[in-house]
């Protein structure tokens, strides 16, 4: 049985210069219909049989966009759909500057009890430079907030080797987070996507990006300073206190089952890959004409199941348990990959234990460079 559940929320209040992820303006558009489409693919996917769920998470976009009306519209029908108890972990991603008491109080009425904070930086002229619309305070005061509320699993984004960022500053970003009362930080490198605001000003040669020894050097600053503070590294870019990691993210990592709902959403069901489709007006229009919004799917074969498990698991402080792929597939992890595992290990990329693989610290550095190894000819 499933029990996880992603939903997409695609509507933002302004477009993020580095975001890629699927998203409009929620100016002008039918947010209203949105939801009720939402309510539509969750009950044919479902089938009414409202399956309990152990972690639920909302994204985007900015869930937090939406108004209050909405937002309590849109928390109905997961209740209504699925069975979410005080056991789920319920995350909604959200802006500082969009956490008020009213909201937060909606939030604990239905259960929401992990909240996700795109704070960035606690650099004011570097948020502006990413078109962030919260202040450096408004993260505290978020903060804050939800603590007051009894939301106390929380956490803060960053991203770091963005342009015109320094060492110091990122330092003094890291300091700041672990003086908050939060369980959790996600600290990201920058990646420059393409299509976005950071993209087309690179192609004009008006992006200033640190020298990627730098970059390096932030995520080892990342490695060091955060365990040293109590949130312990247990996924690339994912720090937590204990029993605070993000068991909704664990589900992708542990390339387990989940739903995906909405536009743009990604689903992996019976090793069935599928992409919902986009843009907003198609999946209503999909859903309308009483159709699956689907962009495509796709059957995983072994061999696939076998290569994500690598890869992804390999994302994770603990690494890949040999058992857990001999369980799942009939053959050993050795048999399979064995010259992937041991150039890994003659470079310093990997350790190998009796149980699992994992990833040296140089390992971590150079990640994508070890994940392709995983690909079998």
């Amino acid at each position: 049985m499933i029990q996880a559940a992603y939903i997409h929320i695609p509507f933002c209040n302004e477009l993020c210069y580095y975001c890629d992820f699927h998203k409009v303006y929620i100016a002008r558009q039918p947010v209203d219909t949105y939801i009720e489409m939402l309510d539509l693919e969750i009950q044919a996917v479902l089938q009414n049989s409202r399956p309990k769920m152990n972690t639920v998470y909302i994204g985007g976009g900015t869930p937090t966009a939406l108004s209050i009306k909405q937002m309590n519209r849109l928390l109905q029908i997961l209740h209504r759909h699925m069975e979410i108890t005080s056991d789920t972990e319920f995350t909604i991603e959200g802006n500082p500057n969009d956490i008020t008491e009213t909201l937060t109080r909606i939030f604990t009425d239905y259960g929401v009890n992990r909240i996700s904070l795109g704070a960035q930086t606690f650099e004011s002229s570097h948020l502006v430079q990413m078109n962030r619309t919260h202040t450096p305070e408004q993260i505290e005061k978020a903060v804050l907030c939800l603590i007051k509320n009894g939301l106390e699993n929380i956490n803060l984004d960053f991203i770091y080797g963005y342009p015109n960022h320094q060492m110091s500053q990122w330092r003094k970003t890291l300091k700041k987070a672990v003086h908050l009362p939060i369980s959790h930080i996600s600290a990201y490198s920058l990646i420059v996507e393409p299509k976005t605001q950071f993209y087309f000003m690179e192609e004009k040669g008006q992006l200033h990006l640190p020298d990627e020894d730098i970059v390096a050097d932030m995520y080892e600053t990342a490695m060091d300073f955060l365990p040293a503070q109590g949130f312990r590294r247990y996924e690339l870019s994912n720090y937590a206190k204990k029993g605070y990691e993000s068991q909704h993210n664990l589900i992708y990592w542990d390339n387990n089952f989940y739903y995906g709902f909405g536009a743009g959403a990604h689903s992996y069901t019976d090793f069935t890959r599928i992409q919902n489709i986009v843009p907003v007006m198609h999946y209503i229009k999909a859903l309308q004409s009483h159709s699956r919004p689907i962009l495509y799917e796709s059957r995983c074969t072994q061999k696939e199941q076998m290569e994500e498990e690598m890869f992804l698991g390999l994302r994770k402080a603990t690494g890949v348990s040999k058992e857990k792929f001999f369980h799942k597939f009939g053959v050993k992890m050795q048999d399979v990959f064995l010259k992937s595992i041991e150039d890994g290990k003659n470079k310093g990329l990997i350790e190998e234990t009796a149980t699992h693989i994992f990833l040296t610290r140089k390992g971590c550095l150079l990640g994508n460079e070890v994940f392709a190894t995983f690909l079998l000819e």
